[in-house]
C-alpha cells in the first residue's frame, strides 16, 4: 500500500486486494467480484489512516459502476476529496471507475485501552 496527496489536496491510496481471500469463494465461485460492502469498508479503513478513530457515519450516492474483479497484478487507487466537514467523495480507479460514493466519517469516542 502507498499513500500520497495530490496538489488539490486529495488523499490517494494505492492498494491491492487478495484474490485468494475467502470472500471470493462465495462471491462468486468461478467469477469473483468484490462485494460492495467490502469496497465501502476498505474506503473507511483507508480514510481512518488520515483521521484517527474514524468510523463510517453515512454513505450516500454509492454507485458501483463496474464489477471490481480481484487481480493479483492490478493496483486499486482509492481517491478521497473532502466535500465538507467529515464528508468525502471517494472514487476507486478514476480512469477505469469501479465505484464512487459520498461517505461521512465521525470520530469514535471510544478511548484507546493501551
Amino acid at each position: 500500500m502507498s499513500e500520497s496527496e495530490t496538489p488539490e489536496g486529495d488523499s490517494v491510496f494505492v492498494v491491492r486486494v487478495n484474490p485468494d481471500h475467502e470472500i471470493y469463494k462465495a462471491h462468486f465461485p468461478g467469477y469473483p467480484i468484490t462485494p460492495g460492502v467490502c469496497i465501502v469498508k476498505i474506503a473507511t479503513e483507508l480514510l481512518g489512516r488520515k483521521i484517527p478513530r474514524a468510523v463510517l457515519s453515512s454513505a450516500d450516492n454509492v454507485k458501483f459502476l463496474t464489477p471490481l474483479i480481484p487481480d493479483p497484478e492490478e493496483d486499486l487507487e482509492f481517491s478521497f476529496r473532502k466535500k465538507g466537514e467529515d464528508v468525502f467523495m471517494v472514487s476507486v480507479n478514476g480512469r477505469q471507475l469501479y465505484s464512487k460514493m459520498k461517505i461521512g466519517i465521525s470520530r469514535s469516542k471510544v478511548l484507546d485501552q493501551n
